[in-house]
């Protein structure tokens, strides 16, 4: 988690980064907070988002696979999916 995109706390890549913004906070998977993110959220939908991608998380694990690496084998376009449903 970082509070800008400039990356200060936390300038190593992860499998999952949430990035805060004037008024949302962007998901960046695989990368640092300055990179392209694969959604954004506004504030007031963080606990939303935060728990669909828990879930999907949860869901998709396999025995003895880390958060991370299950992160890394969804891809960009499953946790977007899962971040961004619900939303208009």
């Amino acid at each position: 988690m970082s509070g800008c995109a400039k990356g200060c706390a936390h300038p190593q890549p992860s499998a999952l980064v949430l990035a805060g913004a004037s008024t949302q906070f962007s998901l960046v998977s695989g990368g640092r907070p300055g990179d392209l993110p694969f959604a954004t959220a506004d504030f007031a939908d963080t606990n939303a988002t935060l728990r669909r991608l828990a879930d999907l998380i949860i869901a998709e694990r396999r025995p003895n696979e880390t958060s991370a690496a299950c992160i890394t084998r969804l891809g960009q376009d499953r946790l977007r999916a899962a971040a961004t449903s619900g939303r208009p």
